[in-house]
């Protein structure tokens, strides 16, 4: 079967002509003729007439549809008519006309087979000859007429009439029957149009309602529904990056459906990032993923973003099994309400904001602690906040109509009046404000509360003022106590460093260069004293010596408590050297009576001493307090130099020592990268035949200027500025390192070394971890490397765990220098020590010059005794005599190190001693 063209024009001929002008009579033929063609053109203009006032009548689309199919039956005699929608697998009614009951409004296989639906022109079809004409609603069809009546992208519609007599319509006819399809396809646009105004329109109406986001959501969907006719409607929300289906209408979600998902999995999330509307006509033209889930077949699909400040917050989805299911208007029309939709939904969020704005307001009215005031430009209150009268303890309408100026404290009315004339200049004020009723006589008599008050200007009222007052009695009490404590020490009530600092700037500025005198005094002995009796009797120490140097200063005199046990004197005359020098002696007299600590009548009383440096200002400026504490610091220092318990004023050669000791502090920390150190190694021998058991590393730095520089010196200043743990681990790395190249050696593979430790780098959680790492990285066995720690360490809870973890790894731990400090016992019993040392000094009293001193032998004599009892071996430190070798042989010391068998030595040294034999012999 193949689609007719429109055939040419011929004359009219409903039936055959009888009568007057039959053949034999040509006038009459031609009267007849024109009879045919006057009913003809009566006929279409009669029917162009109706369809014109049919169209013109309006109605909803269905409503137009219906009537045309009827008048279109009348007008060119069709036994049917049917306006359906074409695609390229059937058509899908929209009216009928001629359908009688029990015959569906359809066309059979072979009419939709034919292809002719598909043209875009009118046209004309008829079966092929021999073959059977097709029967519709029991009519047999032998010429059927089309007419296309819109465009639309997934295919239009079209306007068949179907004849059972094979002449069917003329050319005229399917002429006039375009041009009344394109007039109905124009009425219908409108009515659509107009019928999805007002669906928006509804639809606005009822967004309008909500001011909750789900019902806005389940809202959108309902009208999403009607505007679009389509079988499932959904809308997703975007959030983060990932969708969640929200809301459905007769949506049904499979059960493997992956919900919230993210949007890339969403084939219309591009076109959403561009506000643009995905449109599907067919899915069966090209598979296509909704990034939906639906039972059944879907074949059209419409994604409309909904943007808010330009991105996508929801997707509006509908989807249906028909293809070219959306036509344009429906797809505008879907686009604009989701316009309709992000509104409200901004809408709704600006309600919520709103709301919950409006209820903090309420609350904070309500329990607000600050007294809200409104005040005219004159000073009469309009308005207080119930925390006003509460704060206050006046009834609202005592307060209201008053002048609230009466209220401040007389001593603080001009300043508050000038703060108010001075808005927004000044935005706050202190001042008093009284509490409770005015007296009988309306004096200022009654309660002063302090108060901070806030000024702002009313947005409200013109010239109002709006007073924002809190209580700030407490803070201002706070206040003076931080101002005390900022200047004062909190152990001892003295001045500190800051209000020290304070006074000499100033007495710097005002007096004669040269008169400022400062005093700088430093305890000497007090760390013993706090690590044997505890950081309780260190602190009552301290509070009892600023009690007596209160009693030796002058009045005015400044006297301050730097820190740990450093005091400072600032004289408040004109001093010079001599003045100095008498104060200083006067602190150092009274610090030389012995101190009861804790009350405690039984205990031993405690003596300790004191060094005093001072010196003169003599400029003003930048720096010269410090320079002024700096100079009196470096005469304390040089008063201990000298021998401790004496006074120093202040000279050049202090001075110059004083820079060369700052210069030091900053060079140390730059002398392992400038590789000026290196570490020596001193042999630990065995008393009895000499053999090497084991080395001490020992730190060396030789500074490119001023040569080696003593480890006393050099090292305090490391640990000062937090160097001496890298310092530290790079000394334990060397030591490992050589100490396996040793152990290599034939007979060495006994050696154990030593390491000096600081007490800094046990304040270091990680440093365990790096010297167990150390010796595993060169295989030194546990054992074989020692830690040394002196006696006078802090024993802190971090250093004890510290030590055992030490311990724990494998590191033998030396007790260096025992025996020169206090709580010996205590220390032997809470560290996990192996050995201990006995100090050089002890060492010295085993002979000499003078012989040995009992006191001396006995102390070596018990540490041997302790070491053995307790399990611990020993090592004497200091052998510089063969006196001093055999000594310590009958005390019962079997292993030491001094300059009788060699001083410290590069490692190469120790290789070739090693190399040797292992075995040292005395130097003469």
């Amino acid at each position: 079967m193949t689609a007719a063209v429109v055939p040419p024009p011929r004359p009219w001929a409903p039936g055959a002509p009888s009568g007057p002008g039959s053949a034999g009579d040509p006038q009459g033929v031609l009267l007849l003729q024109a009879q045919a063609a006057a009913q003809e053109a009566y006929r279409r203009s009669a029917g162009l007439v109706r369809m014109l006032d049919l169209i013109g009548r309006g109605g909803t689309p269905e409503q137009l549809a219906e009537r045309a199919v009827e008048a279109l039956s009348e007008i060119f005699s069709a036994d049917l008519v049917l306006w359906g929608r074409t695609a390229a697998t059937g058509m899908e009614v929209v009216a009928s006309c001629g359908f009688g009951d029990g015959h569906p409004a359809t066309l059979p296989p072979e009419l939709l087979a034919s292809g002719f639906l598909g043209t875009r022109s009118p046209g004309t079809w008829s079966p092929p000859a021999g073959t059977p004409a097709p029967v519709v609603a029991g009519v047999a069809v032998r010429r059927v007429a089309h007419v296309p009546v819109d465009s639309e992208p997934a295919g239009g519609s079209a306007l068949v009439l179907t004849y059972a007599e094979g002449t069917g319509l003329q050319s005229t006819d399917l002429l006039m029957l375009r041009s009344i399809a394109e007039r109905l396809q124009s009425a219908v646009q409108d009515a659509e149009r107009r019928q999805t105004v007002e669906r928006l329109a509804v639809a606005g109406a009822r967004l309008a309602r909500h001011l909750e986001p789900q019902a806005l959501l389940a809202e959108a969907v309902g009208a999403l529904t009607e505007i679009s006719d389509a079988a499932w409607t959904s809308v997703v929300t975007v959030e983060d990056g990932i969708a969640d289906l929200t809301t459905t209408g007769d949506w049904v979600v499979d059960d493997e459906a992956r919900w919230p998902r993210p949007v890339t999995d969403l084939v219309s999330w591009p076109a959403a990032l561009r506000g643009e509307t995905t449109v599907v006509h067919d899915l069966a033209d090209g598979p296509e993923r909704l990034g939906t889930d639906l039972r059944g077949a879907a074949r059209s699909m419409m994604c409309i973003p909904v943007l808010v400040e330009g991105e996508p917050v929801a997707l509006l989805y509908a989807v249906d099994p028909r293809p070219g299911a959306f036509t344009t208007a429906a797809v505008d029309a879907a686009a604009l309400l989701g316009g309709a939709l992000a509104a409200a939904l901004v809408n709704a969020r600006l309600y919520r904001a709103l709301a919950g704005s409006e209820a903090r307001l309420r609350v904070l009215t309500d329990a607000i602690s600050d007294m809200v005031a409104v005040v005219e430009a004159g000073g009469t209150v309009r308005w207080v906040s119930p925390s006003y009268t509460r704060g206050l303890g006046v009834p609202t309408d005592e307060l209201v109509g008053c002048d609230w100026v009466e209220r401040v404290h007389p001593d603080d009315r001009a300043a508050v009046r000038q703060a108010l004339g001075s808005w927004p200049r000044v935005s706050r004020v202190e001042h008093r404000l009284r509490q409770g009723a005015a007296g009988s006589t309306g004096g200022d008599d009654g309660e002063w509360a302090w108060v901070e008050t806030g000024l702002s200007v009313s947005s409200g009222e013109e010239g109002s003022t709006v007073l924002s007052s809190r209580f700030i009695g407490e803070r201002r009490r706070l206040e003076d106590e931080l101002r005390v404590q900022a200047t004062h020490d909190s152990l001892t009530g003295l001045a500190n460093r800051a209000l020290v600092r304070r006074v000499l700037e100033e007495r710097l500025a005002t007096r004669p260069p040269g008169t400022v005198g400062v005093l700088f005094c430093d305890l000497d002995e007090f760390k013993a004293v706090n690590d044997r009796l505890g950081h309780e009797a260190g602190d009552d120490l301290l509070r009892q010596v600023a009690d007596r140097l209160r009693e030796c200063v002058r009045p005015g005199d400044l006297l301050a408590r730097l820190g740990g046990d450093e005091f400072v004197v600032v004289l408040a005359d004109d001093a010079d050297r001599e003045v100095l020098a008498a104060v200083g002696e006067r602190m150092l007299a009274a610090l030389r009576r012995s101190f009861c600590l804790g009350g405690d009548l039984g205990r031993d009383p405690v003596r300790i001493g004191a060094s005093v440096g001072g010196a003169l200002g003599d400029r003003v400026g930048e720096g010269a307090v410090s320079d002024l504490l700096r100079d009196a610091d470096a005469a304390m220092y040089e008063a201990k130099r000298a021998g401790r318990g004496r006074v120093q004023v202040f000279d050049a050669a202090a001075a110059q020592r004083s820079v060369e000791r700052l210069a030091l502090r900053q060079e140390v920390q730059g002398a392992l990268a400038r590789e000026e150190l290196r570490v020596q190694f001193q042999p630990i021998v065995a008393l009895a035949g000499g053999r090497i058991e084991g080395v001490e590393a020992l730190l060396r730095w030789r500074h490119p200027t001023l040569g080696d520089v003593p480890p006393d010196v050099f090292v305090p200043l490391a640990e000062d500025t937090g160097v001496i743990a890298a310092i530290g681990d790079w000394v334990v790395e060397e030591t490992c390192r050589e100490l396996a190249a040793w152990r290599a050696l034939p007979d060495a593979e006994q050696l154990r070394a030593s390491v000096n430790l600081s007490a800094v780098q046990l304040d270091d959680p990680a440093f365990v971890d790096r010297v167990v790492a150390s010796m595993r990285r060169h295989g030194v066995p546990a054992g074989h490397l020692r830690l040394e720690v002196t006696e006078n360490l802090e024993r802190t809870p971090g250093q004890l765990r510290e030590l055992h973890r030490l311990k724990d790894a494998g590191v033998s731990l030396v007790l260096d220098d025992f025996g020169v400090s206090y709580s010996n016992l205590a220390h032997v019993r809470d560290l996990p020590v192996d050995t201990l040392k006995i100090d050089r000094s002890f060492v010295r009293d085993l002979g000499g010059d003078a012989g040995a001193r009992p006191l001396g032998v006995g102390i070596v004599r018990a540490v041997v005794a302790l070491s053995e009892a307790a399990g611990l071996s020993v090592v004497a430190e200091g052998v510089e005599t063969e006196e001093h070798r055999d000594a310590l042989l009958r005390l019962g010391c079997r292993t030491a190190q001094g300059w009788l068998f060699a001083p410290a030595l590069d490692a190469d040294r120790v290789t070739a001693l090693l190399v040797g034999g292992g075995v040292l012999t005395p130097v003469c």
